[in-house]
């Protein structure tokens, strides 16, 4: 019987860096576990990436669901929990899926592994989840630090790149369409993302009811510190625009980013500047995002996924990354590209401006550069994922 795994990922549809991570993983296997079944059991069920990955991946099973106390799932889920052999945590910013873990666990009493996540805490069930995992992939090193520290038993850990950046889903069509409406030159333009300090999951997911106190923690958050972020993103636009006249497409990674792009960014920009901007004011997916990255000149970023998503399309990517991400941010120096990695406490609009201003003067410098780290992210997820099925088909045993 052909080997199958099954792949716990898809964490929500309101960013595209956690869209993703899923087709990002699902590629990685296809190269490097060829022959294997793929099972996709999504954590936010939505349609939309569904069909995204079904497009992508038409040899796919997508499963539906959950464990009930006793057991009990829907039948093409408890077939996938019999026909799978092992069960893969994809990506992400922790260890998300726990429950899900637990119950492959408790009812199979296979093999799982855990691939490219964070972890910034460790608690007693998540230790015993850690412990008996046949490999772990920690997404930047610090998580791979934590890991040791707490004295996790997994026999194999180690880092590896988050899965996203070898994403390769495209909606060119869908792309293209847009850019023609929008006024959009491949390769005269660059796109900005900027973000909130926290992500208000109250406005923009519909299933979070979180209390009062937290909502307005977050609110007070993001309000004291969006005209220090976002005041720097303007200066490095107007410096950009005015030396260069390259147009600049300003866009989301976080649908909580599409409130902040007009009336934050783009409406208090100079009367000179606002001629060059064009607002994406409405939500998209991982593929059309990719489409229009890979056209862009440039990608300027406040938030962490969408320089993984612009690298594999060739585009340079300055990462402006804010405190709260420090630690999932780190590993842009794990795997070598932190001469594009600016934290924003640290640095003004004109600094910015004269690294975006670098790679305009030295294209094929950038290109050059964003090669040799794609080249090194590939030869870590081809030695990781190598080690990792290795794990998984002689597997240690726990001491």
């Amino acid at each position: 019987m052909k080997p199958a795994f099954l792949i716990k990922s898809g964490w929500q549809d309101v960013n595209i860096g956690d869209i993703g991570h899923s087709p990002g993983l699902f590629a990685l296997l296809e190269r490097h576990a060829p022959g294997v079944h793929l099972i996709f059991w999504p954590y936010d069920d939505s349609p939309d990436v569904n069909a995204l990955m079904m497009r992508r991946f038409p040899n796919i099973e997508i499963v539906h669901g959950s464990v009930g106390a006793d057991g009990s799932m829907d039948k093409p889920l408890a077939s996938a929990f019999h026909r799978a052999d092992l069960l893969i945590h994809g990506s992400g910013p922790s260890v998300v899926a726990r429950q899900a873990v637990n119950d492959w666990r408790r009812i199979t009493g296979k093999p799982y592994g855990i691939y490219g996540v964070t972890v910034s805490a460790i608690s007693g069930e998540l230790k015993d989840i850690l412990d008996h995992a046949a490999f772990i992939f920690t997404r930047e090193t610090l998580s791979l630090h934590m890991l040791h520290n707490a004295g996790v038993r997994c026999p194999v850990m180690d880092f590896a790149p988050d899965a996203c950046v070898a994403v390769d889903v495209r909606d060119d069509r869908k792309a293209l369409e847009w850019m023609q409406r929008a006024g959009l030159v491949e390769g005269r333009f660059i796109c900005v993302i900027p973000r909130n300090r926290m992500t208000p999951y109250h406005w923009s997911k519909k299933s979070v009811n979180w209390p009062q106190q937290h909502i307005r923690e977050v609110e007070d958050m993001n309000h004291r510190h969006r005209e220090e972020d976002l005041s720097k993103l303007r200066e490095a636009i107007t410096i950009w625009v005015r030396k260069t006249g390259i147009a600049v497409l300003l866009c989301p990674e976080m649908a909580d980013a599409l409130s902040i792009l007009g009336p934050h960014v783009y409406a208090p920009l100079p009367d000179d500047v606002r001629p060059h901007m064009v607002l994406r004011d409405h939500w998209w997916l991982t593929d059309e995002a990719a489409s229009i990255y890979a056209r862009a000149f440039a990608v300027l970023s406040m938030d962490c996924h969408s320089p993984l998503i612009a690298y594999p399309n060739g585009t340079p990517t300055v990462y402006v990354r804010q405190p709260q991400d420090a630690q999932k941010a780190h590993m842009y120096n794990d795997f070598g590209m932190e001469a594009w990695l600016m934290p924003v406490e640290d640095v003004d609009g004109k600094a910015i401006a004269d690294r975006l201003l670098t790679i305009h003067a030295d294209p094929q410098g950038a290109k050059q550069y964003l090669a040799a780290g794609i080249t090194r992210i590939a030869h870590l997820h081809a030695d990781t994922l190598k080690r990792a099925l290795s794990a998984v088909f002689d597997p240690p045993r726990l001491t």
